[in-house]
């Protein structure tokens, strides 16, 4: 991320006079509470441009480490033949925009901020393998069909020349965590304007609470948990016996 950040001020540096008038946008609200009953949720973004040019929106989740795995059929049973590990992967993201694809994947500048899953630079611990492009693509399309990936085209929707908005989807299966939404005005794949904006994704309830327990109280989660599987344990066997009698 400050990597991303001296990049950008960096292709701010040729605009600076339009630094006075840059986007201004806001959401509307900055928190998500998730528990065992969430199903998704949809926040408004709203903004105002100072300049012509398209808008970008793109959405950061927290950073995950993944493992793709290819299975092989020998012999009529299915088992994993390779698998590559992808470190500090984004476990969420998503673009809202007035570009098209062509121009998504075509841009110089969004593959220098890496914003769209086709500009992503991933970490992997086998960067020489020959598959390796294959595993990413896999992982891309994992991540697409859970909802977690995805551009969003043609959802920003302007009310006159300058004011904008978007409904941004959250989907249900989004992890806790600092996520950042960042907004960017381009033209003619120059930067014009950037401006970011944080939301928090927090678990409540009373998953958050075990969740909580085992970080703060490891010995007692762990003799806890032991306890309680010995007495389902108990319980199932109990069960099974009264039931052969």
């Amino acid at each position: 991320m400050i990597k991303k950040l001296i990049l950008l001020i960096l292709l701010l540096l040729p605009h600076q006079k339009l630094l006075a008038s840059p986007i201004n946008s806001g959401i509307s609200d900055n928190n998500i509470n998730i528990d065992t009953k969430f199903t998704g949720t949809k926040l408004l973004l709203f903004g105002s441009q100072g300049e012509s040019g398209d808008i970008i929106i793109a959405i950061y989740g927290p950073k995950k480490n993944y493992v793709v795995r290819k299975k092989e059929k020998n012999f009529g049973i299915w088992y994993n033949k390779k698998a590559v590990r992808f470190e500090d992967i984004h476990s969420y993201h998503a673009i809202y925009t007035t570009l098209d694809q062509v121009e998504i994947t075509n841009s110089t500048l969004l593959k220098k901020l890496q914003i769209g899953q086709e500009n992503f630079n991933f970490n992997n611990q086998n960067k020489l393998m020959p598959e390796g492009e294959k595993f990413k693509i896999q992982l891309i399309n994992n991540l697409t069909q859970k909802e977690l990936y995805g551009n969003k085209k043609g959802e920003i929707h302007f009310l006159n020349e300058s004011l904008f908005k978007a409904s941004v989807t959250f989907p249900k299966n989004i992890k806790q965590g600092d996520y950042l939404v960042e907004i960017y005005l381009i033209e003619d794949d120059s930067l014009m304007a950037f401006q970011a904006i944080p939301i928090y994704v927090n678990q409540v309830g009373f998953s958050a609470q075990i969740r909580q327990m085992s970080k703060e109280h490891e010995i007692f989660y762990g003799i806890l948990a032991v306890f309680l599987a010995l007495i389902a344990g108990f319980v199932a066997n109990f069960i099974f016996n009264k039931l052969l009698k």
